[in-house]
């Protein structure tokens, strides 16, 4: 295809409208729909295939044997209900989608967000849990996930169970399939159409244009979340719909207000599943201001409000409480007294500690504050705290409480901790603690060295720009927006790059225990939903590549190797990024 015919904007900066008479507009509409298309048949198929279990032949061989013990014990007259069940296989990939598919069960099931008697049943475990006192002033679990997209999606499900009377639990590949297909197949279609609008308005060239329409259906991260209940395939969307309702409004001068409207609701749903993007909405925000101040009171403000109104009343159903569960993860503990020795028995003590013991002078601290320990080691489990050597978990298993000891001078100061996030619990016979306690491995425990994160996120292992190299074609775009010959994105493209930087500060800038790549997943995921914004912004890039036949193979070598890291996890996302892997392989890094 030849380069579409140049339209130089009109002189107060607008893009200029679309050319009716341009020859080769619909050919390159006919090619974004057979884009789509294969993007979309690889979504469906890929979801069909989802599966905990990755061999068949595993789940046959457990239901023979779950056959015939079930017809032994009926021989015998046995009770067969406590067999275990043959089949664990489950359409549910981790412990981060099946934290809301549990909320859904519990308003449904139970008319509760709390998950206490749905989590129980095997195979619906998860890490991303709370616990905190209910109405009834008894302790229970909850999501630790914001509550407003697992409680608009229970609406559905509640339809289904009432017209199958089935349940997630008996019906998990049926339900929650359809579930699924319902929500996350109209979002890609919806993203895929905007972002070819955008395209086709913004840009200048026919490989401009079908680029950035191939790079969204097939070099993002985004794709690979499509087969897993997730906030960050949402966000993305919504991002993409509140950035084209603002270009319009920016760029081509509509001043309706279903477009402010329809800007502030996407904007606002886009923070609820998305929370640090709340820069970008901010920013968009004044720039709709800039144009229309009444129009964003009249439109823009009132569509933000009503999503607000939900997230916050979710909120306070949920918990209790307008804050979100993730503010009570620090900060939460409370101090119960400082033992004071001298610096040889301190020694004595924090020596005990590390060989996962209490000494008998903080032993007798604790009996004299009316707490007294349990003697059993297995009831009573000490853990290291952090990297520094001087802070340890006490964890209480006869009475389910939790305790921090931690040095300090000639002290050791001990807290009882009451975060949402740290407990201990019965599951069955067993006395289980919070993962939070003890993280594991590269994906959760948090990296120390603040400059070696900041080299991971951006080029290492989780590398935004080395998983992701078409992100460089973003940082040229926006660079000739802002200081280059081809301004019209110049205002978009400043809120995008602004934005940008505040976000990934905000993360590099978080303590130990944060700095933990996102945990197990493909790639850094918490830019995932940057995708709409950094893919319309390297637009004056590639029309700048067009007249070059280097800068053309150049942009495609990053094209296919972006989406080599995007297919490398075939239908998990919930796997770590190709490179981990090759740098394990390496000994560079410890998975």
């Amino acid at each position: 295809m030849s380069p579409s015919p140049a339209v130089l904007p009109p002189p107060d900066g607008r893009s200029p409208a679309l050319d009716s008479t341009d020859p080769t507009r619909s050919l390159r509409w006919l090619v974004y729909a057979v884009l789509m298309t294969i993007g979309t048949g690889q979504l469906v198929g890929r979801m069909l295939a989802v599966n905990s279990i990755d061999y068949l032949r595993l789940e046959s061989r457990l239901k023979q044997e779950y056959d015939a013990k079930v017809a032994e014990a009926k021989a015998n007259g046995e009770d067969v209900s406590q067999i275990a069940d043959w089949n664990r296989a489950r359409p549910f990939l981790s412990g981060n989608d099946r934290s809301r598919w549990l909320t859904m069960r519990a308003l449904v099931e139970k008319g509760t967000y709390a998950i206490d008697d749905v989590m129980s049943v095997p195979f619906w475990d998860t890490i991303d849990m709370v616990k905190h006192p209910g109405p009834d002033g008894k302790d229970h679990f909850y999501s630790s996930k914001p509550p407003l997209l697992a409680t608009m999606l229970a609406g559905e499900y509640c339809v289904l169970h009432q017209l199958t009377g089935w349940t997630l639990g008996d019906h998990p590949y049926e339900l929650g399939r359809f579930i699924l297909l319902s929500l996350h197949l109209p979002l890609m279609l919806l993203y895929f159409l905007l972002l070819a609008k955008a395209a086709e308005r913004y840009g200048r060239t026919d490989f401009a244009r079908v680029f950035v329409v191939a790079a969204g259906v097939f070099a993002t991260f985004l794709t690979t979340f499509e087969i897993a209940l997730n906030n960050h395939l949402i966000g993305a969307v919504f991002a993409m719909v509140a950035l084209y309702a603002g270009l319009r409004i920016w760029l081509d001068g509509r001043r309706d207000w279903k477009h402010f409207f329809l800007a502030g609701l996407a904007g606002m749903f886009m923070v609820a599943n998305e929370l640090p993007s709340l820069a970008f909405f901010g920013l968009l925000a004044l720039l709709l201001g800039w144009c229309s101040w009444r129009q964003t009171l009249l439109g823009f403000l009132p569509g933000a409000a009503l999503v607000l109104a939900a997230f916050l009343g979710t909120e306070y159903a949920a918990h209790g409480t307008f804050e979100l569960a993730y503010n009570h993860r620090h900060d939460a503990a409370k101090d119960l007294f400082t033992l004071k020795v001298d610096p040889a028995a301190l020694k004595t003590e924090a020596a005990a500690l590390d060989d996962k013991r209490v000494g008998a002078a903080l032993r007798a601290e604790f009996a004299a504050h009316g707490r007294t320990l349990p003697d059993d080691p297995e009831k009573l489990e000490v853990l290291a705290r952090g990297t520094t050597g001087d802070s340890w978990w006490l964890e209480d298993k006869q009475n389910l409480k939790m305790y921090s000891a931690t040095r300090g001078g000639e002290a050791l100061r001990v807290q009882l901790w009451d975060s949402w996030y740290y407990y201990v619990y019965n599951r069955g016979d067993k006395i289980l603690a919070s993962y939070w306690f003890d993280p594991k491995g590269l994906i959760d425990q948090g990296e120390k060295s603040v400059p070696v994160y900041a080299f991971q996120v951006l080029l290492g292992h989780h590398g935004i720009f080395s998983l992701t190299p078409i992100w460089l074609l973003t940082l040229w775009g926006i660079a000739r927006a802002i200081i280059g010959t081809d301004r019209r994105l110049r205002g978009i493209a400043s809120v995008v790059a602004l934005t940008s930087l505040v976000c990934v500060a905000f993360y590099l800038s978080r303590p130990l225990q944060d700095r933990n790549y996102g945990g197990m997943a493909v790639g850094f995921r918490w830019v995932f939903w940057f995708a709409p914004l950094w893919l319309v912004t390297m637009l004056p890039a590639l029309d700048n590549a067009n007249g070059c036949k280097g800068k053309r193979v150049f942009c495609l070598v990053l094209l296919a190797l972006s989406i080599l890291s995007v297919s490398y996890p075939t239908w998990n996302p919930w796997t770590s990024p190709w490179l981990v892997n090759f740098f394990h392989y390496l000994g560079w890094t410890q998975l």
